[in-house]
């Protein structure tokens, strides 16, 4: 029964990612990917994938309270998306890469992704002089990549990801070939610097950024592209994995013996169990409304004793995933927020993603990536208004500022809002 109620959640998710995608000839559309991700992940999550459970509570059926939250933020979502957003209309990617070109200064960019790039590697390699050795190759992996991103350092190490897009952006629009190839380059160094501190989400992260920033070309997707992506982001994940399994390895008792270390267990691992622990959430906390520690960074960086709300969720679930963003959402405002939330980051995404249509730009396209990776994360964890969010937009606009083009007066004078987004007569 279970496996059957999967398959229709999963043809769900299916069908309402192809209506998107296909109707507005966007694959990142931001209420495609959640409807995607979200009841995609969730009908996995029905399937008995690992052959053995390392918690007990895994294998337990989802109950009626589960199917409650996942359905009404779905919906949630989807109503205040479509109120708030703009018509469904076909994305213009040709007029999005123009603007978007035509606003950068690309050789005042240049060099400031240069110096990025030097900064984050500078960073780098402290971490690792720090640490006493690189952490992905160390057998020691899964000590040394809790302590490689520094307290306030972290966030100079994290300019990897601005210099991998920057560098992307610096190729693609490059007029040679041997500046394509260059750029290419520092863009894939800065991904490889970012594995080394063994956190699988820090390379994955500049990857996205770059594969959001590409898939606004001009023309369709070619299905070679799309394989390629796949191929890169599963190899990145593969080889962290296998070097965080290196503890194992070389000691096999610490393993424990009901884990199930398949490839599709950890795939189910790292995305259906933040289901199950939803539900662990939903049936067993009955004293949240943390007012806002658990899902938003902010507070707990202005006050860091708030972060003891963290050590608690730690201690709810060990090592485990996390559950969901609705978990955190529970967690701060009860049942209120799984049922009002939602609805207003619908809204809230409709008006990124309008905004960065109408008038794209370096600033607006970094806080559309992010409110993208925030709604094709949320099968897993709570992104939305991160510190990195906050941390990124204050860059790029520093950066926009210095190598930004101002618009000129005929720019000034155009309609401010292209005629795809223009209300029908």
């Amino acid at each position: 029964m279970d496996e059957l109620l999967a398959l229709w959640l999963l043809a769900l998710a299916l069908a309402g990612y192809g209506v998107l995608a296909r109707r507005t000839r966007d694959a990142f559309h931001p209420l495609a990917l959640f409807l995607l991700g979200w009841l995609g992940v969730f009908a996995f999550a029905h399937f008995d994938v690992p052959t053995t459970y390392d918690e007990p509570y895994y294998a337990l059926p989802f109950g009626v309270p589960t199917y409650f939250a996942v359905l009404t933020a779905a919906v949630g979502f989807s109503v205040g998306f479509l109120l708030a957003g703009p018509r469904l209309a076909p994305l213009d990617r040709e007029r999005i890469w123009s603007q978007l070109r035509a606003s950068v200064d690309r050789g005042r960019l240049a060099p400031i992704t240069v110096g990025l790039f030097a900064v984050a590697t500078a960073t780098t390699v402290y971490f690792i002089w720090t640490a006493g050795e690189i952490p992905l190759f160390s057998p020691r992996i899964n000590e040394l990549r809790r302590t490689f991103k520094l307290r306030y350092f972290g966030y100079l190490y994290d300019l990897h990801y601005a210099a991998a897009l920057f560098s992307a952006m610096l190729a693609a629009w490059s007029p040679t070939r041997r500046g394509r190839w260059g750029w290419t380059f520092l863009a894939l160094t800065s991904a490889l610097l970012l594995m080394s501190g063994g956190v699988r989400v820090s390379p994955l992260t500049a990857l996205a950024w770059i594969f959001i920033f590409l898939a606004l070309r001009p023309g369709r997707p070619r299905v070679r592209q799309v394989v390629v992506a796949v191929v890169i982001f599963a190899t990145v994940f593969g080889v962290i994995e296998q070097y965080r399994r290196s503890q194992y390895r070389l000691d096999p008792g610490v393993l424990n013996p009901r884990l199930d270390l398949s490839v599709p267990a950890t795939l189910w691992a790292h995305s259906a169990a933040s289901f199950k622990n939803l539900q662990l959430t939903l049936d067993q906390v009955t004293s949240p409304l943390h007012l806002g520690l658990t899902s938003y960074d902010l507070p707990k960086t202005i006050n860091p004793a708030a972060r003891s709300v963290d050590e608690q969720i730690n201690a709810l679930y060990g090592t485990h995933n996390t559950p969901t963003f609705l978990g955190f959402l529970y967690f701060d405002f009860g049942w209120g927020g799984i049922l009002v939330i939602p609805l207003i980051y619908g809204a809230l995404t409709a008006l990124v993603y309008r905004r960065f249509r109408v008038a794209p730009s370096l600033f607006w396209l970094i806080v559309y990536i992010d409110f993208v990776l925030a709604v094709a994360l949320t099968f897993r964890t709570h992104r939305f208004f991160g510190n990195n969010l906050l941390y990124f937009a204050l860059v790029v606009a520093c950066v926009e500022l210095l190598a930004g083009r101002r618009a000129t007066p005929a720019q000034r004078s155009a309609p401010s809002r292209p005629a795809e987004l223009q209300p029908a007569p």
